[in-house]
């Protein structure tokens, strides 16, 4: 299953891209990220195939998820695949600069290890979809909320 999602955000490429790839800057637009470790040594030059554990509030409980780092080509793209034992999750985004500030392309795919995640992930698709469209969405609201540096003359 595949979800896809498309944002114009009115502020430039390389702000967008600090706002997705800082770990801290993160936490302010997913919703019930807690924090995100790094069990061995994270070289950020070259953090390709790097591991990483998402913690995420779920309700009450805290879970976490184990992922790796699957592409970065800063300021452009970043990759990252994250699960546990019922399903794995490849998410890319991928900015490109336009004339309005910058374009997200979105993409998520999940893939299930059980024939019954595959099944109750369909009957909860629709609310999958909506909450990665509000985690981009709360993107290009922060992105948006913040000032532009101000262009003053030296």
């Amino acid at each position: 299953m595949t979800f896809t999602h498309n944002a114009q955000i009115a502020r430039p490429l390389d702000r967008v891209f600090e706002l997705v790839n800082d770990d801290q800057q993160v936490k302010r637009w997913i919703s019930g990220l807690e924090a995100t470790l790094y069990p061995h040594s994270f070289d950020p030059a070259c953090p390709v195939g790097t591991p990483f554990i998402l913690r995420v509030r779920e309700g009450r409980r805290l879970k976490d998820y184990d992922g790796v780092i699957t592409s970065y080509e800063p300021p452009r793209r970043l990759g990252l695949r994250f699960g546990d034992s019922r399903f794995a999750m490849q998410v890319d985004y991928n900015l490109r600069p336009n004339e309005c500030g910058t374009e997200v392309d979105y993409s998520a795919r999940f893939y299930f290890t059980a024939w019954l995640s595959r099944l109750i992930s369909r009957v909860f698709a629709g609310f999958t979809r909506r909450g990665m469209y509000r985690h981009i969405n709360n993107l290009k609201a922060l992105a948006e909320s913040e000032p532009l540096p101000s262009m003053k003359a030296a």
